[in-house]
């Protein structure tokens, strides 16, 4: 199914992660295996044209982690690029066990709303 995924599909999920990963206190890099497994650098022109976009998810992700109606704001936003239940079902089930190490209720919360969104 990974290999399905468009471009925008996987950096979208790479957003929710790094989201996810603010949300948990475990703020981690763009090298993060989680995360490396989703964006590629064959997606890019080049590996900088990669750590730019990378760059950008990290700072979008922080301001989003902030507050629950900005994190809820890019969940709507993901819906989009999530046309099927299949690839929704994807997403959410790579979130729950990428955090599934923190018990923080904010991470609660967050899969909770993806799930709700999500329509799961």
């Amino acid at each position: 199914m990974e290999q399905r995924l468009s471009k925008e599909q996987r950096l979208r999920i790479v957003e929710l992660f790094v989201i996810g990963m603010y949300l948990s206190g475990r703020i981690g890099s763009p090298e993060d295996r989680s995360i490396k497994q989703w964006i590629t650098t064959g997606d890019f022109e080049s590996d900088y044209e990669r750590d730019v976009a990378m760059d950008d998810l990290f700072t979008s992700a922080s301001s989003a982690a902030a507050s629950e109606a900005s994190w809820e704001g890019k969940v709507e936003a993901s819906l989009e690029a999530f046309p099927s239940t299949e690839e929704r079902r994807l997403v959410f089930d790579s979130l729950r066990d990428f955090l599934s190490d923190s018990d923080a209720p904010k991470v609660k919360g967050f899969l909770d709303g993806i799930k709700s969104t999500f329509g799961l």
